[in-house]
């Protein structure tokens, strides 16, 4: 239990080794030479420039407590991006101080105390609002952006070529697609093909409506569009949360709907070779995914959208992927007139489709799909939508339904349970959630329910899985040997661990804030038992915490300390 966001919680951030450091204070009245916060330069072309102009990856550091705003398409440089740094800061720090900003209890690796907020209302026909390159890094960025995109393709948010995301927040975007005609995959809030870690994607709303012939590619959320050549996709840690989709095909004169697939999650296959030479792999894990709604409106002759779900892939002509889904928790998810389960896996078997589906330790809770011309609502979760398969296997995962679709005979499916049970802490079969949100779906008013997904003792999903390649949970707690099914690992709360005091004060209170007095792994307690923060700390590290009592259990190399404070 050593691991936690260790990029956000460190106090200073990695420095690439000769890297040359700029700074930028977008408040400042003019610009400096951009070596120091007290010399920033004022924009960040400022910064971008001069670094462009140097060879290898540089790093700009941007102060937080702003808004920027953008008018027009923004494509980042082969640079590391680091936003949100303490407006405070003197001389060359890059302190980023962390703070519960939605107040759940739980410090996000997003969570920061002086966000930076990008705001885009770049809206032409060909509108992408920020594009990042191979080799670059987007770090604590919020972006929020408002757009209509006639018969667009391709993403309107952000459309990354490669690089890393991580610990930013996506947020607030309205996007519309009226007139979609292009068949290329698109209608998408985000569409990655690099590294994707520790960001929050909620309160968006995308908009598209179909007016063709065509039987379009449209991906609400996210989508990994694979290029043609060998690609490593790595999409962990995230949080997608009340997120709203409505797709209008009412006056579509297609034939067929069968092109939807995933309306949260989806990767498609576009062009991917199945060559060996060329094969890529997709990684999806320690997410949570929740409080999601997608509505589909069908036409006259089609009323379901029979392929659509929450999360899947698109198999086109030629593709060649490994796709795995491990350790992540889908609940409260909302689905109409769509014709699948939360998760519908189609797995390619004929040459040359082979696109094989490695989904371990995932749990589906509570997630509801409604038929509007039966007016029939079923609980859904993970299906096969092809008997086609050269691979797959599907274990250990627990769902509060059975699983369904046609399987076939080729693919592995072990360990699955599915009785779960709808109610959370009251019967022997419950996943016990610390705090569910009440809410199926989105939530009317926008607003965003503060739920946590983490498990209590007594967790049927304690002890469920198997071992595979993903190490620790979304915390960045080890998993066990036999980890816990879910995005979170169980741990213990305070009342049940065995723990060798030391009696010495090691934690103060310094302007309303905690402050611990060495470098080592913090855990901190409510009155009850319950644990609201367990982060890796640095001496001197300041803490937020809401007024209150608390236990505070330190741990470094020198053993276990509890100590009791009141705040």
């Amino acid at each position: 239990m050593k691991k936690i966001y260790m990029l956000m919680l460190g106090i200073t951030m990695t420095i690439a080794v000769n890297a040359t450091n700029y700074f930028v204070d977008t408040t400042k009245g003019a610009s400096g030479d951009g070596t120091s916060w007290e010399t920033a330069y004022k924009t960040l072309l400022e910064a971008e420039t001069a670094a462009n102009g140097n060879a290898g990856i540089d790093n700009i550091y941007v102060k937080g407590g702003v808004t920027i705003t953008g008018t027009s398409g923004w494509t980042l440089k082969a640079e590391n991006y680091y936003f949100s740094c303490d407006i405070s800061n003197t001389g060359t720090s890059t302190v980023r101080t962390p703070n519960d900003n939605d107040t759940n209890g739980i410090t996000e690796p997003w969570e920061f105390l002086n966000p930076t907020i990008y705001s885009s209302t770049y809206a032409t026909v060909t509108a992408t609002a920020v594009t990042l390159v191979v080799s670059t890094t987007l770090d604590g960025l919020t972006i929020t952006h408002t757009a209509s995109r006639t018969n667009g393709s391709g993403s309107t948010c952000i459309n990354p070529v490669g690089g890393v995301i991580q610990n930013c927040v996506f947020t607030g975007s309205t996007l519309s697609y009226p007139g979609m005609t292009n068949n290329n995959p698109g209608g998408c809030l985000i569409r990655t093909i690099g590294t994707l870690t520790n960001s929050l994607f909620e309160k968006n709303t995308v908009s598209i409506t179909n007016t063709s012939t065509t039987d379009l590619k449209a991906f609400p959320i996210l989508d990994v569009n694979l290029p043609g050549t060998s690609t490593t996709v790595s999409i962990s840690g995230c949080v997608f949360r009340n997120n709203r989709a409505t797709i209008d095909y009412s006056t579509a004169t297609a034939t067929t709907f069968n092109n939807l697939r995933g309306m949260v999650l989806n990767i498609s296959n576009a062009g991917t070779s199945n060559t060996a030479g060329t094969k890529s792999t997709v990684t999806i894990s320690d997410c949570l995914v929740y409080n999601n709604d997608i509505t589909f409106t069908g036409n006259a002759t089609i009323l379901t959208a029979p392929n659509a779900c929450i999360a899947t892939h698109i198999i086109y002509s030629g593709s060649n992927t490994t796709n795995n889904w491990i350790n992540n928790t889908f609940a409260n998810n909302k689905s109409t007139n769509l014709k699948n389960a939360c998760m519908a896996l189609y797995v390619g078997g004929n040459s040359p489709d082979f696109a094989i589906h490695n989904v371990y330790n995932n749990v589906f809770w509570n997630n509801q799909n409604t038929i509007s011309a039966t007016s029939v609502t079923t609980n859904v979760g993970i299906s096969s939508g092809s008997s086609q398969n050269i691979g797959t296997v599907v274990s250990n995962n627990i769902q509060d339904v059975v699983l369904a679709g046609n399987w076939g005979t080729n693919l592995t499916i072990t360990g699955n349970l599915t009785n779960l049970s709808k109610i959370n802490n009251t019967e022997s079969t419950g996943p016990q959630f610390k705090r569910i949100s009440s809410a199926i779906g989105y939530i009317a008013d926008g607003s965003v329910e503060l739920a946590d997904w983490r498990i209590n003792t007594g967790s049927y999903l304690i002890a469920k899985g198997v071992t595979t390649s993903i190490t620790t949970d979304k915390a960045g707690v080890n998993f066990a040997a036999t980890p816990a099914v879910g995005a979170y690992e169980y741990v213990a709360d305070i009342s049940t661990e065995i723990v060798n005091t030391k009696q010495n004060n090691f934690v103060s209170i310094i302007n309303g804030n905690l402050v611990v007095s060495g470098d080592g792994f913090v855990r901190i307690y409510t009155i009850s038992g319950s644990c609201v923060k367990a982060i890796q700390v640095n001496s001197q590290q300041k803490i937020n915490l809401a007024q209150g009592v608390y236990f505070v259990s330190f741990e470094n190399n020198s053993g276990k300390q509890i100590q009791k404070i009141i705040l």
